[in-house]
């Protein structure tokens, strides 16, 4: 957010380029001035991502929950929630109590899965879902590889709410970089809509999809601090500068409350402080559903737990913690009303084709 003072400064948005080239000379890696952070990929490249985006549903004011690493915030899509935690829960051998969705969905008779893309050493689907002790270790029953998405679909027995851990070890997750193809990946995920389309499940169905972190990418639009407006960089006649932000929904002061006033727990030497009053920075959101409002941008800020005040809004369920229940309902996404579109074509075919070439990416244009 800001390259020099992270916390009590202004906000800049000045740190992304410094922060890419110092990760790549401290670990070796070729763009070392940091240019891939200012890139991005365009509809050529994505052509599932880019259709179905803008075919259905989708946000430009979608956050993630928290600055924090990736194995931490992907804890607060479960139970909006990180019990104070910042970092991998693995460096310090910890877990958490905290209530889950999963919970809320049980005690109220709901159905549910989780298809897990990868298998872990153990041999067990992975899923974060073991992080929750003692509840994530007794569901084992629920926790299923990914084949078993598309034999539900086939069989016509998808649970009521299913949950969908990524390919990080099979590079199926959508990273892209050295090793890993983005492209890969987006054809993977589009495989999984396109199943759903085509399977009895679509008439009455909604597909999420969204991502625990942005990954350093640059980003004009600051993220949601509470009691603020959003802010974002923009080019004036003065030059480039930090303003208010461009919808009337930014002006408002951002309502981003602790979840439940847990104080962060293992901050180290030079970590900024904070008590997770404040959203990480925005990430992509794909809504596909016969009920999406078509071509649909929303400009409501969110982060990404209002998909769980979604689930509970739909289930009768309680708010697990006081960031979810802070949250919009998703409801501005949808289209419940009128005939639901049961026959969307289909996106062409996503390519595989492009080539990683980090030298390459790192030289200036």
């Amino acid at each position: 957010m800001n390259r020099f003072d992270s916390v009590a400064g202004p906000l800049l948005l000045d740190g992304f380029v410094h922060n890419s080239g110092l990760f790549a000379a401290d670990n070796g890696r070729a763009d070392t001035k940091g240019i891939r952070a200012m890139g991005f990929y365009s509809g050529d490249d994505l052509t599932a991502p880019y259709w179905f985006a803008t075919q259905f549903a989708t946000s430009d004011r979608f956050y993630t929950p928290a600055p924090v690493q990736t194995e931490v915030v992907r804890l607060w899509a479960m139970a909006a929630t990180s019990q104070g935690f910042v970092h991998p829960l693995s460096e310090t051998n910890s877990h958490l109590t905290a209530t889950t969705i999963f919970q809320l969905l049980d005690s109220a008779q709901i159905s549910w899965k989780i298809y897990s893309v990868d298998i872990g050493p153990d041999g067990l689907p992975i899923t974060e879902l073991r992080n929750f002790q003692p509840y994530g270790l007794t569901q084992e029953s629920r926790i299923v590889p990914i084949a078993q998405y598309f034999i539900d679909l086939q069989n016509g027995t998808l649970p009521q709410f299913a949950y969908i851990e990524p390919g990080f070890i099979s590079n199926r997750d959508e990273h892209p970089g050295e090793g890993t193809s983005i492209q890969t990946g987006a054809q993977f995920v589009a495989s999984l809509i396109t199943a759903l389309i085509n399977s009895t499940s679509w008439k009455d169905s909604i597909f999420i999809e969204t991502f625990d972190e942005g990954g350093g990418l640059f980003d004009h639009v600051g993220p949601m601090i509470d009691g603020q407006p959003i802010q974002q960089l923009a080019v004036g006649p003065g030059g480039q500068a930090v303003g208010p932000g461009m919808y009337p929904t930014d002006a408002a002061a951002q309502h981003v409350p602790s979840p439940d006033g847990i104080a962060p727990v293992d901050l180290r030497a030079g970590d900024p402080l904070g008590n997770f009053n404040r959203t990480g920075f925005r990430v992509p959101l794909i809504v596909v559903s016969p009920f999406a409002k078509p071509h649909f941008v929303s400009h409501t800020p969110m982060d990404y737990t209002a998909v769980l005040k979604f689930v509970e809004k739909r289930f009768g369920l309680p708010s697990l913690t006081q960031r979810d229940a802070a949250q919009p309902d998703m409801g501005e996404f949808f289209d419940f009303k009128n005939v639901p579109n049961l026959t969307p074509p289909m996106p062409a075919t996503q390519p595989t084709s492009l080539v990683c070439n980090a030298d390459a990416a790192a030289a200036p244009l």
